[in-house]
Formats: structure tokens, C-alpha cells, sequence
């Protein structure tokens, strides 16, 4: 559980990376843990004061992705200037699109559907073939097939 019995944890174990949601990382003190080099923080979104108080010192590292891509599917590097975190860049072998409802691409700055294609995409939830059929749709941008 995140809070002051992790903190301890944390400096006793002499932690150099953590990995938490932002949720977690609030409910802890950033101050005191001189070990700790990089801080990853995911699954649910990340704001610019959380950065500003996790990020000065370290490598502070925003990750976006659903469960359907295996959590993880962009990073982005932060510091604390006060802006929003992006969601960042597809990690390596990870495609990232952002479509329009006819899955066109739209242009930069346009609202669209983030659509994920590549190795950490799963193949379809368990025992669903319809919501299967209806979310895991043939990527039009690979050369692979499916």
C-alpha cells in the first residue's frame, strides 16, 4: 500500500526505479528517497503536479496503454514546466495511430480513437468474439495480415 510504510520500504530496499499509478505516487512523500533515480507512473492519467513533485532529480517517465496492449504501449519523458504529460511515443515494435470513425488519419491536433497495432497487442478477450470482432479490427497500416 502506498504511503509511509512503502516510503520506508523503499529506502530500506534502496530502490532506484519505481513504477506506480499516479493515484499511488500521491499518497507518497517524494522527498527522502535519494536513491531513487526513475520514476514510471501509469494507468490512469498523470498531472503536471505530480511531475513538478516527482520529476525534479529524476527520470520521470509517463506510460500510457490499455490492458488490451499489454498496459504499456507509449512512453514519454517529463519534467516539471507545468504542462500536461503526453502520452507520448510507441514503444519499439508498438504502432500508434489516431483515427477518425471511418479509420482515417486524422491531422495533428484532431480528436480522434487511439488505435494500437503491434507485438504487445492481444489477440482478443477471452471467451468474447463478438466485442473480439468489434474492438481488434485488421491494422490497414501493416503489411502483416490480421
Amino acid at each position: 500500500q502506498p504511503g509511509p510504510a512503502l516510503a520506508r520500504l523503499l529506502k530500506q530496499q534502496d530502490v532506484h526505479v519505481l513504477s506506480l499509478t499516479p493515484s499511488a505516487l500521491s499518497a507518497l512523500p517524494a522527498e527522502g528517497l535519494d536513491s531513487l533515480r526513475t520514476v514510471v507512473s501509469g494507468g490512469e492519467a498523470c498531472s503536471p503536479e505530480l511531475v513538478a513533485r516527482w520529476a525534479p532529480g529524476r527520470t520521470f517517465l509517463n506510460v500510457y496503454g490499455p490492458t488490451e496492449a499489454t498496459v504499456r504501449a507509449t512512453f514519454a519523458p517529463c519534467v516539471a514546466d507545468g504542462s500536461t504529460p503526453p502520452l507520448g511515443r510507441p514503444l519499439p515494435n508498438v504502432r500508434v495511430f489516431v483515427l477518425d470513425a471511418h479509420l482515417q488519419p486524422v491531422p495533428v491536433g484532431v480528436p480522434g480513437e487511439l488505435f494500437i497495432g503491434g507485438v504487445g497487442v492481444a489477440r482478443g478477450y477471452l471467451h468474447r468474439p463478438s466485442l473480439t470482432a468489434e474492438r481488434f479490427v485488421p491494422d490497414a497500416f501493416s503489411g502483416t495480415p490480421g
